[in-house]
């Protein structure tokens, strides 16, 4: 089981879901797994999906793209504290079955919220 949080611009979270052995869709359509309100993401923006003991983050087509530690993708392998730009939201993915003491400091994620809107945002 691992954890995706959802980062204010203060760095403090937002929200959290649980990711686990089901296929999680993020975007702001009613029918994802989980719903952003953010008017920058796609109905089903990206999904997180377990492949044996990872975690890989997949963009759906969306319009904005997906970003992982601010680099464009379309499927990436997560690992832990990696961050995850879609939208104009910004998320945390965090697997404490590889990392135990993984949870991201409060620092930690207001420093990462700031240097996500220092980074221009993907077109």
């Amino acid at each position: 089981m691992a954890f995706l949080y959802r980062i204010q611009t203060d760095g403090s979270p937002a929200e959290c879901w649980t990711v686990e052995d089901k296929p999680m869709v993020v975007g702001r359509s009613e029918f994802v797994d989980a719903y952003v309100e953010d008017d920058a993401l796609s109905g089903s923006h990206f999904l997180i999906v377990r492949e044996g003991g990872d975690f890989l983050v997949v963009d759906l087509h969306s319009s904005n793209g997906t970003l992982v530690n601010g680099s464009r993708i379309t499927a990436h392998k997560l690992q832990p504290n990696e961050f995850i730009q879609a939208g104009r939201s910004l998320f945390c993915f965090v697997d404490p079955a590889v990392l135990p003491y993984a949870s991201p400091s409060a620092a930690f994620l207001a420093a990462a919220a700031n240097a996500a809107q220092q980074r221009p945002r993907a077109a």
